[in-house]
């Protein structure tokens, strides 16, 4: 369990504080316990997972104030505390000065930067709400409810992180390659499209959107995200995963990979450098370069 590195539990009605037992999990990338119903404050002891670097708390009933420790976290590129009861300062340094506004939004008692879409922090004598006194409530859990809550914990671990297919066990939240069985953590597609940034969005469709993303080896992929609101898109999702993988043909976009979770479905297909066909069939330079070669 020690060299567990992704973990998904959102969505589990999962309730009480942040069990220590998941902070002995130090060489976790991937944790997601957005949409229970957590509470209590996030441990300062977050610290110690030195190699995470995708973190989603939102969605909760955390309180108090954002630890200043999160900031040791020099591999963090994604923190997603938005839609809980936090407040004081939002930490300064390290890798926040990479996150945005929606990594907080939804706690209205949040302080910092205007950036970050939050009041601003009030000045009392050059010292800072973060450096006042505060009057701490302490959360302690009986050694009975305790022992049962880290046994449920450790048990939903093991349920959650595998999922028999075809008498194999394999992980929940792994990208798994339909043609080569290559898997991508869904933590390296986050990272490789700059947590799906507009600036690496590429088209569009009825569907969803497609990226462009890197992944840390430079191979550059186009990403086509499903849309969840859609109707019926997940299952336009399944049918082109069961078409494309017994298709092939030199005039199509390779497949590089799948990816299917509770709530998130996407292709990660080979990346085409040269435009559109919107572009290629409708633009007069397009036309005027055809006609002068043709010529």
């Amino acid at each position: 369990m020690g060299g567990l590195s992704e973990l998904y539990l959102s969505r589990n009605e999962l309730f009480g504080p942040i069990p220590s037992t998941i902070l002995q999990l130090q060489k976790l990338v991937f944790l997601a316990l957005d949409m229970n119903r957590l509470d209590g404050t996030i441990p300062k002891s977050f610290e110690k997972m030195v190699s995470l670097e995708y973190l989603d708390l939102s969605q909760n009933n955390l309180t108090d104030q954002i630890p200043e420790s999160l900031t040791k976290l020099e591999h963090l590129n994604y923190l997603n505390v938005s839609y809980n009861e936090l407040s004081g300062e939002i930490p300064d340094g390290g890798p926040f000065g990479n996150f945005t506004a929606e990594s907080f939004i939804g706690n209205e008692e949040l302080c910092g930067p205007p950036r970050f879409q939050v009041k601003v922090c009030e000045v009392q004598n050059n010292v800072t709400r973060r450096n006042r006194k505060k009057t701490v409530l302490k959360f302690v859990l009986g050694p009975v409810a305790d022992g049962g809550l880290v046994r449920g914990v450790l048990g939903m671990i093991w349920l959650l992180n595998y999922r028999k297919r075809n008498n194999q066990l394999i992980p929940l939240t792994d990208w798994y390659d339909q043609l080569s069985h290559k898997r991508f953590p869904y933590y390296e597609i986050v990272r490789g499209t700059n947590n799906f940034d507009e600036s690496n969005l590429i088209g569009k469709g009825s569907l969803g959107m497609v990226y462009k993303g890197t992944f840390t080896n430079g191979t550059i992929v186009a990403v086509k995200v499903f849309n969840a609101q859609v109707q019926d898109a997940f299952k336009r999702f399944d049918l082109e995963c069961k078409v494309l993988r017994n298709v092939r043909h030199r005039n199509l976009v390779k497949v590089i990979s799948c990816c299917s979770n509770l709530d998130f479905k996407a292709l990660v297909l080979e990346y085409m450098p040269n435009g559109d066909l919107d572009y290629w069939l409708y633009s007069h330079k397009v036309m005027h370069l055809l006609w002068s070669i043709a010529t």
